[in-house]
């Protein structure tokens, strides 16, 4: 563990490696740009691990717990102000961005096909967060792999930038309304 998230009681940011801690960058206002780890050993600690076959049959608990002691809660993000979501939020959705149409960018679906099943599987996990939509947004014609949950649905944009941005994605699937209940989307980009 690096360091607790001090608006989040609980929600670790952990490091990659083992090692000490050889710089920490700031920027404007003191604000956290990067943390340099010296790598030392081979030091790790290990989470939870469930079988492919047990995945959906976990509990919001159990995936929140795993994601929260591994570090991995701190990659989600509410809309609209990008912070990371509090351990007991319930979301009104959940978009898994899995394109980029920032000038220059890589392509995502290179990626992801290295490790499709590992993709569908992490999609099961967070679909387990929530009885609500999980919305997985790719770009028109990729081959990006999803799971058959029922609250799973896949969404296809084209054209330039910023089409695969996430707000982008939020605008034409779920907009923001008066009439639409109040609470954060999360974002895992």
């Amino acid at each position: 563990m690096l360091f607790e998230d001090k608006k989040n009681p609980g929600v670790v940011f952990t490091a990659p490696a083992s090692g000490k801690i050889a710089a920490i960058h700031r920027g404007e206002k003191r604000v956290l740009q990067s943390v340099v780890i010296a790598v030392e050993g081979n030091d790790e600690i290990e989470f939870e691990r469930y079988v492919p076959e047990a995945l959906a049959k976990l509990s919001s608990e159990e995936v929140r717990r795993n994601l929260i002691q591994s570090g991995l809660w701190t990659a989600l993000r509410t809309r609209p102000f990008s912070k990371i979501p509090a351990t007991d939020a319930e979301p009104f959705a959940i978009f898994v961005n899995a394109m980029d149409t920032n000038p220059l960018a890589a392509d995502p679906t290179v990626i992801i096909k290295e490790a499709a099943e590992d993709f569908k599987r992490g999609l099961l996990v967070l679909s387990r967060l929530t009885e609500r939509k999980i919305h997985v947004c790719k770009a028109a014609g990729a081959d990006v792999p999803s799971e058959n949950a029922a609250n799973i649905e896949t969404h296809e944009f084209g054209g330039p930038h910023p089409a695969g941005l996430s707000g982008t994605h939020i605008h034409f699937i779920e907009p923001v309304g008066a009439n639409k209940p109040c609470g954060p989307s999360i974002i895992k980009t």
